[in-house]
């Protein structure tokens, strides 16, 4: 997405729709991303590229987002933040999607601001749960951010949840309380509205 600079202020457009977003590199993107969030995601997916290469990962925090209007109503509030935990595998299941790519990272952070769902987790003080929607291998899915709300910053904890979710089911865990469910959540997972979604999602799987 970019900010298009019109009469009523920036609006992101999302250039895939128009055909651009193929000619541009996720560099590129990258830094378009930053300019506008006044954030340093592209020395998180550095960190993320040093992982691959096996390297040793720096310590301290990256500076990869701010939280917009619909977060804020719930409390979240401040600079998105991640460290080099939140690429830890051993935190996450065995399954290889929660190993976000870099294109797929920068997608669910154009996205979080709009989020899906927003839910309390395990009745953590600070934690929350915030669903995204991403097309990850061809197919439509949820991207679930386990965050932890501190002080003036946000910190992105770690890829709890990576498939197509049924959200008519969620709140009805006793591990989740939901805060915030978008209007018509259910079209946006498990392939309910085909115009939407053509092609079906990665199958449901638990929390």
């Amino acid at each position: 997405m970019v900010c298009w600079k019109g009469w009523g202020g920036c609006r992101f457009v999302d250039l895939r729709l128009m055909g651009m977003e193929e000619s541009r590199s996720i560099d590129e993107q990258i830094r378009e991303y930053d300019k506008l969030n006044s954030s340093n995601l592209a020395g998180f997916i550095e960190m993320l590229r040093m992982k691959k290469r096996g390297e040793n990962l720096p310590l301290g925090f990256f500076h990869i987002g701010k939280t917009g209007s619909i977060l804020n109503q719930f409390g979240i509030s401040g600079d998105l933040t991640a460290n080099k935990y939140v690429l830890d595998g051993r935190r996450h299941s065995k399954d290889d999607l929660h190993n976000l790519s870099e294109e797929e990272w920068l997608e669910t952070l154009e996205n979080i601001n709009d989020p899906i769902a927003i839910s309390r987790y395990r009745e953590r003080k600070n934690g929350y749960r915030i669903y995204t929607q991403n097309r990850i291998k061809g197919k439509n899915v949820c991207v679930g951010l386990d965050i932890n709300s501190i002080g003036r910053n946000v910190c992105v904890a770690k890829v709890s949840t990576v498939f197509g979710r049924d959200l008519r089911k969620l709140g009805k865990s006793s591990t989740e309380k939901v805060l915030y469910k978008k209007e018509a959540a259910e079209e946006f997972s498990s392939g309910h509205n085909p115009q939407i979604y053509p092609q079906s999602p990665i199958s449901d799987a638990k929390v």
